[in-house]
């Protein structure tokens, strides 16, 4: 594997970035399109961009790099990849992008978790220090809505089942992604996922909503589509240059991006944003999960 750890930095921050903005991008296109239909378009523009390169670069997968039940593993990767997106944008019909993101953070901890079951990967003192301030995070970032969290009847109860799932999707696509990075180089690997990812919507989609949009939700999913292309390629190609841990801790970062894109979001633009629903005791609780996230992914061990 070719190590380039200030590259690889680089790459991941810009991962950060990227989808720490998404979140208030997503609200607008989902004004005139539903998240399935948002999401395959994300995957179709991707797929397109990307396969323009792999054409002229002639880089296309081959059908030797899909043996021994690495195709299956493929197909497992983007059905992961498939659920988180749609699981991520339908949670915030639910959630306020700032509580979104910082949910979403549970993600890198399972992608820990994963590692120490499946890859025997040593579970260090930095890791429990961080998976403590994790946990410990959310109890303070959810302070005033337990009661309505387990109510069960709740919009915001269903909007944080969906962001675990996402997270779940998430980490089982990431798991996955790092092992077949061995056989299939980054670009080849963000079409594969691509393009099965808008296989796998297309029937669920209204493709017609395009026609609805209006110029700002226009724009919106232009930069949703654009962010998509540079989000997981750059997160692809950071995961095969640089240690996944590292990656994982500098994406943790995202919620800061989100506090502050949405900030600007509601000043600009008040009729489309809310202001945000957390508690003071809620941020304090919101920079113990990312602090937790940050430590739980530097503290992994190579395996064994």
């Amino acid at each position: 594997m070719e190590y380039r750890p200030l590259f690889g930095f680089a790459l991941s921050l810009l991962t950060a970035v990227m989808w720490g903005v998404l979140p208030a991008f997503m609200l607008l296109a989902l004004q005139t399109m539903d998240p399935i239909t948002v999401s395959f378009y994300r995957f179709v523009f991707a797929f397109a961009f990307v396969a323009a390169m792999i054409s002229w670069r002639k880089q296309w997968p081959i059908k030797r790099q899909f043996e021994q039940r690495r195709g299956a593993l493929v197909i497992l990767a983007g059905l992961a990849l498939s659920a988180n997106y749609v699981g991520y944008v339908k949670s915030l019909e639910y959630l306020h992008p700032e509580s979104a993101q910082v949910i979403i953070q549970i993600a890198p901890f399972l992608l820990m978790l994963g590692g120490f079951w499946f890859f025997k990967e040593s579970f260090t003192r930095l890791q429990l220090l961080g998976t403590l301030l994790l946990l410990s995070g959310f109890v303070f970032f959810f302070d005033n809505k337990w009661q309505l969290l387990f109510s069960g009847s709740t919009g915001y109860t269903v909007g944080v089942l969906l962001m675990l799932f996402a997270a779940i999707a998430w980490a089982v696509y990431a798991l996955l992604q790092k092992s077949l990075l061995t056989h299939f180089t980054a670009r080849q690997m963000t079409l594969i996922f691509y393009g099965f990812g808008a296989l796998m919507l297309l029937p669920m989609s209204t493709l017609s909503d395009l026609f609805a949009l209006t110029w700002l939700s226009g724009l919106a999913l232009l930069f949703c589509c654009v962010n998509t292309l540079i989000a997981y390629g750059s997160f692809t190609k950071a995961m095969s240059i640089w240690e996944a841990s590292k990656v994982s801790a500098v994406i943790a970062l995202a919620p800061i991006f989100t506090i502050l894109s949405t900030s600007a979001a509601v000043a600009l633009y008040p009729t489309f944003f809310d202001y945000s629903d957390l508690t003071k005791t809620a941020y304090v609780g919101a920079f113990m999960v990312v602090s937790g996230s940050m430590l739980t992914a530097l503290g992994r061990k190579k395996a064994k």
